[in-house]
């Protein structure tokens, strides 16, 4: 009796490196877990920036929905079950840099004061010099 061949595999059927990345937390928790390499963890850390960054623009269109309707509506904040939304309350006033600039133009101790700031600042930097250190090395993944 004759021997049937062995049907092969053609090489199009066969995966060929990494599986596709997953989309869900549990399925990239999963990944690290079933590998537990530096280049799954770097690829799991890579999907979950590029999944994350995927929902910005709809994080903005969410917060500019709420920002309309309490315009629309006048009210300064407002606040449901699902959370809290509305214009903080700075304490601490912002420098106008432009009014700055003209103030400095117009009035002379004003442009006096922010010269002497200004070499003051040169000065302490130089004397601060020898005293500076680089700071600790910080972890990335890239």
């Amino acid at each position: 009796m004759d021997e049937l061949p062995q049907e092969e595999t053609p090489e199009e059927q066969i995966p060929v490196g990494p599986p596709p990345p997953p989309k869900t937390p549990h399925e990239l928790v999963v990944l690290l877990k079933q590998y537990e390499d530096v280049e799954s963890a770097i690829l799991v850390y890579k999907e979950a920036g590029a999944i994350m960054k995927q929902y910005e623009p709809v994080k903005a269109m969410a917060r500019g929905m709420v920002e309309q309707m309490l315009r629309s509506t006048g009210e300064s904040h407002v606040t449901t079950q699902a959370g809290t939304a509305g214009w903080t309350h700075p304490k601490t006033p912002k420098l106008d840099q432009e009014a700055w600039d003209k103030a400095m133009l117009e009035v002379p101790l004003c442009q006096g004061a922010q010269n002497a700031f200004d070499n003051s600042k040169h000065n302490l930097e130089q004397l601060q010099q020898p005293y500076m250190k680089m700071p600790d090395p910080t972890f990335v993944i890239r």
